[in-house]
């Protein structure tokens, strides 16, 4: 594996020592796949007459929310490895993220940002959904490359040897890339076709948490009830959802029923203060 992409020997600058800088592998993929998916959303976004500027304000806020989202799940997740030395917490070049625990995180801020904005939610998401497909499936390959996320031991000719860990394993990580970029082409074709706002946030809910669900099948991960991983039985939960949220969307009605105290508290205009 190649954990550390590049190291640039130390150098004087000035009178300045500078170095030795080492670039890792996970983290400048999962940057490219921001910048990838921020460039495509301001794209998109200037096209259905939005400000590509809240693209990048949401970005900042997504990028932090997931992080930090992402790596408390995993601390909780795995506590024992982290109990007894609490700073490797802040080690996030050695990896240790659930994707769930950031995407459910950034939805939440997301939505608290376009209701701030007065931003069309389902019109936005539609937007974001694809690039975050797309953004996914490169970051995946910092995975593989930092050797992290791999899968079972198989026989197979395809099989990778990982450090660390006996045999030759699945590369689920370079299985999520594949997976999620045939969601990424799906999700532009119903961009292009859609008949209504929602239709490709909702089929993203769907097809990506079905082929997160699918890859997960190979992760050498912890198995929970019924033999499902963590992040399976979080994309089931997901699948439902989207395939109730389509549903809903294309009947033209809310998602969530207007008696429901969340829809009231997501669809209250917020009070302007008055100057006296």
């Amino acid at each position: 594996m190649y954990p550390k992409l590049l190291t640039i020997p130390q150098f004087q600058f000035l009178k300045y020592k500078i170095g030795p800088i080492v670039i890792y592998s996970w983290g400048t993929f999962v940057a490219l796949g921001f910048l990838i998916g921020i460039l495509l959303a301001m794209r998109w976004a200037k096209r259905e007459n939005i400000d590509p500027d809240h693209v990048l304000n949401v970005a900042v806020w997504s990028i932090i929310s997931s992080i930090i989202g992402a790596r408390a799940v995993y601390v909780i997740k795995y506590w024992n490895a982290y109990k007894t030395n609490p700073i490797t917490i802040l080690h996030l070049w050695d990896g240790g993220l659930i994707f769930f625990g950031g995407f459910l995180v950034a939805l939440v801020v997301v939505l608290l940002y376009l209701k701030r904005y007065k931003i069309d939610y389902w019109k936005f998401l539609d937007i974001l959904a694809p690039a975050v497909a797309i953004g996914s499936a490169i970051g995946r390959i910092g995975c593989f490359l930092n050797g992290c996320c791999y899968g079972y031991e198989t026989p197979l000719l395809w099989g990778v040897k990982f450090p660390n860990v006996y045999g030759y394993r699945h590369a689920t990580e370079l299985y999520y890339t594949i997976a999620f970029l045939i969601v990424f082409i799906y999700l532009l074709r119903v961009k292009s076709r859609k008949t209504f706002d929602g239709e490709v946030a909702t089929n993203f809910f769907i097809y990506y948490s079905f082929a997160f669900f699918l890859v997960e099948i190979f992760r050498d991960n912890p198995r929970n009830f019924l033999y499902l991983t963590g992040s399976q039985t979080v994309s089931l939960l997901l699948i439902a959802f989207g395939i109730y949220a389509y549903r809903r969307r294309r009947a033209g009605r809310p998602i969530i029923p207007e008696q429901c105290l969340f829809w009231k508290i997501m669809t209250t205009k917020p009070k302007v203060s008055k100057k006296r």
